[in-house]
């Protein structure tokens, strides 16, 4: 994919680029159910190593060496396999990138059980291992993991801090779940609840669904029908897309009308959402991670989700930007290792400290704690569809315009 970048040949400075490559591994579904997830990822991926290969005039970490400057100026190269949501496929595809194609970090997956899998095979090839989505990976052992999203406590905490501004106008103390049965849909649900608990809300209904792991369509009409009887609740849904999809296609004909649908990131973080439903979206509010429209405070922030745009008609997302960010990571972990040794990485990686400044994720940077290897920096945010886009509400120090509440339905 070609992006509209200001390029300036290291020639012109009288520098001589070096041909060498560094291979950054992406494992994610390229097929099945979460494609589209997982060329969002591989999209905003491809982007970041553009940005670092050729010279721009971003702000952007690399933006004037065509390269990593400390490593020979090395291009970033990024080798993609697909997962096919299908365990035994997914650690092949880690076995292949890091055997046959030298790739000394590996990225992905986008569905938490998936990434599960692909942090045991990186941990087992004793390779550094990037997760873009998943922070709650169930596992002791982190030598080579680290984790770029919050944790799930920081995460359903921003819901509930935005839950208690609306609350001041609008008094809805009823919340109904909806989430699907894999590790990240349990997680969801379990921290949701316990937090509700906490600033008693009261738990109309929690119900779960179970999908086979290889799926393109579900039906969620028994589940929505069992949610029909609460239209004082806000609904909060933890699903990937197809789950999505049959929530807005069914909630007419089941007449599930609560106070409000939140959605969980997942398939919510989506601009299909918004390009299949239109009108209907209108008004849907999600707990997210990239605040596209923040680029008012952060000028990066605004020229990649540009570029992004441009390159794909569409705008800028959480999933897209996740990549993105995990390019730089890996790219400035290596340039600083100036090797390619994976303990040397990987020690780099515990030295990260990028600022707010240097990235496109509205947080105070990237840094990784030395035992949990989590990003101190991570944060959420909450966004909600309006005038067909996705713009900012929560924090208010990120946003320009306020919840509207009266669409949300």
């Amino acid at each position: 994919m070609k992006y509209l970048i200001l390029l300036l040949p290291l020639l012109l400075l009288g520098l001589e680029p070096n041909t060498g490559e560094i291979i950054i591994g992406v494992v994610a579904p390229f097929s099945g159910p979460h494609q589209a997830a997982g060329e969002y990822l591989l999209d905003g991926m491809e982007l970041a190593a553009g940005y670092i290969n050729s010279f721009n005039l971003s702000d952007l970490p690399f933006s004037r060496s065509e390269g990593l400057e400390e490593f020979n100026y090395y291009k970033i190269k990024i080798y993609a396999e697909d997962d096919a949501n299908d365990p035994s496929t997914a650690r092949q595809a880690v076995y292949d990138l890091v055997d046959l194609n030298e790739a000394v970090i590996i990225v992905g997956s986008i569905t938490s059980d998936m990434s599960e899998i692909v942090q045991q095979a990186a941990t087992e090839m004793g390779v550094p291992y990037i997760c873009p989505v998943t922070p709650d990976i169930e596992t002791e052992d982190l030598e080579w993991t680290f984790k770029l999203t919050p944790q799930s406590t920081l995460m359903y905490g921003t819901l509930f801090e935005f839950l208690g501004y609306i609350d001041e106008e609008y008094r809805i103390r009823n919340l109904a779940l909806l989430s699907i049965d894999d590790a990240w849909g349990r997680k969801a649900g379990k921290t949701i609840e316990r937090l509700s608990n906490d600033a008693g809300y009261t738990l109309d209904a929690k119900i779960d669904y179970y999908v086979p792991e290889t799926y393109d369509e579900i039906d969620l009409t028994s589940q929505l029908t069992q949610l029909a009887p609460y239209p004082n609740s806000i609904l909060i849904q933890s699903s990937y897309r197809p789950g999505v999809k049959s929530l807005f296609h069914e909630k007419e004909r089941v007449t599930l009308s609560p106070q409000a649908i939140i959605g969980n990131y997942g398939g919510y973080a989506d601009p299909y959402l918004i390009n299949a439903f239109g009108d209907e979206a209108e008004g849907l509010i999600v707990l997210d991670l990239f605040a596209p429209d923040a680029g008012w405070s952060n000028f990066i922030i605004r020229e990649i989700a540009q570029a992004y745009e441009d390159s794909t008609d569409m705008q800028m997302h959480t999933t897209a930007a996740l990549g993105f960010t995990a390019v730089y990571v890996a790219a400035d972990a290596v340039n600083r290792a100036k090797s390619v040794a994976s303990a040397d990485i990987r020690d780099a990686l515990l030295e990260t400290n990028f600022k707010s400044d240097q990235i496109i994720m509205p947080w105070d940077g990237v840094r990784f704690d030395p035992k949990t290897h989590d990003n101190i920096y991570a944060k959420a945010v909450v966004s909600q569809v309006q005038e067909g886009r996705f713009r900012t509400v929560w924090p208010r120090e990120l946003s320009k315009i306020e919840p509207s509440w009266k669409t949300s339905r």
